[in-house]
């Protein structure tokens, strides 16, 4: 990972000296703000297969969360697991995987399964590690589009199959939310691969990835989904360094921002697009480059394109909201909305689901209309 994805990391970390975040039932509180209860040691295992833990019952009607220690638990069910991957091989359709915070070097596999698998503290405190031998997380199942990862740092994947660094997803309609994916490499998708499906990135913070081929960021090869308000920064690769849409692809590329290296000579690359059946408008692009290489006049443009520099609060610090007076304001399509009610604008906290934070504890009962977990009550 890069000196300036680190400062992505690092720059939140503030949180946790001046803020008590509400721990789960069970583990140190206040008292220690920078404890979180975490034991490193029973979460360095990854891609494991065995047995999940006993579960413990939950007396806590608020949450679900278990009381005591744990790497992960089944929300509601009051079970507790060692690792992220027990959980989710435990999990039955429908149940919410719990994941405290740490360091957790981990690959996680969906396995086919409807889950929602959700940090409770946000993607600073919550780092999903792949040890460069594999992709971080895999959702190539046929998993529906009730299967949602959400709140997580993952970072340090190399492609399974040389593609999706940080995330392949294949043959599933899972759902990518309020996570950031840095420092992760592949030949084909550093960040993010989507492959056949109609999954959904959205509101995430794609930072640092590089592709050894093409797409940097992202790559959509037959996808029928979406990649929306996602916000990316200084992705790397020949071909594409944001991003490459392959072979028939129908998903809409709409909102995001974009900021790449000044010697770019263009964002994405479109191959058999045939028929152009996916939007490309309302994203932010700088500096101004093509969004394909030379040659490739006839590949969509989109409307509403702004080729203005972001500004983010701080963008050294890895504070990667916009800053006011930013190009990238209400700059959304306009029949989309940000939560408080203003025209959508562009990046990973823009639109009706943007009111999140990468340092920010992701309770069950925000009163915020992107949050789905947790019980109903």
């Amino acid at each position: 990972m890069s000196v300036w994805a680190l400062a992505l990391l690092g720059a939140c970390e503030v949180v946790y000296t001046t803020d008590c975040l509400p721990p789960p039932p069970g583990q140190p509180g206040c008292t220690d703000p920078l404890d979180t209860g975490v034991d490193s040691a029973s979460s360095t295992t990854g891609d494991s297969d065995s047995s999940p833990g006993t579960g413990t019952s939950s007396s806590d009607p608020d949450t679900g969360w278990p009381a005591g220690e744990w790497v992960a638990a089944l929300q509601w069910k009051g079970l507790v697991f060692d690792t992220i991957q027990d959980a989710i091989v435990d999990a039955d359709d429908g149940d919410t995987v719990l994941v405290s915070p740490g360091t957790h070097l981990e690959r996680i596999d969906f396995h086919g399964k409807a889950l929602h698998v959700r940090s409770t503290h946000g993607a600073t405190a919550t780092i999903l590690e792949g040890g460069r031998g594999g992709s971080v997380v895999s959702i190539r199942g046929m998993e529906p589009a009730t299967a949602v990862l959400e709140g997580f740092t993952i970072t340090g994947g190399l492609g399974y199959e040389d593609h999706g660094g940080g995330i392949f997803v294949e043959n599933a309609d899972a759902v990518i939310k309020h996570n950031v994916i840095t420092g992760n490499e592949a030949g084909i998708a550093g960040g993010i691969y989507f492959r056949h499906g109609h999954a959904v990135a959205h509101n995430n913070l794609v930072v640092d990835n590089l592709a050894n081929q093409g797409g940097g960021a992202v790559v959509c090869t037959n996808c029928k989904g979406g990649f929306r308000y996602n916000t990316l920064v200084y992705n790397q690769s020949a071909q594409g360094p944001a991003g490459e849409w392959f072979y028939e692809p129908q998903g809409d590329l709409v909102g995001n921002l974009i900021l790449q290296l000044d010697d770019e000579t263009h964002a994405f690359r479109f191959m058999e697009a045939l028929g152009y059946t996916f939007d490309t408008d309302y994203n932010l692009l700088w500096p101004e480059v093509a969004w394909v290489p030379q040659g490739g006049e006839d590949w969509p443009q989109g409307t509403g394109l702004v080729y203005q520099e972001p500004r983010f609060e701080d963008l050294a610090a890895g504070d990667l909201r916009l800053a006011n007076g930013s190009p990238g304001i209400d700059q959304g399509p306009a029949d989309e909305l940000d939560a408080d009610g203003s025209r959508a604008d562009l990046g990973a906290f823009g639109g009706p689901d943007g009111d999140w934070s990468p340092d920010a504890p992701n309770h069950p009962h925000r009163a915020n209309p992107w949050d789905t977990g947790g019980s109903t009550e």
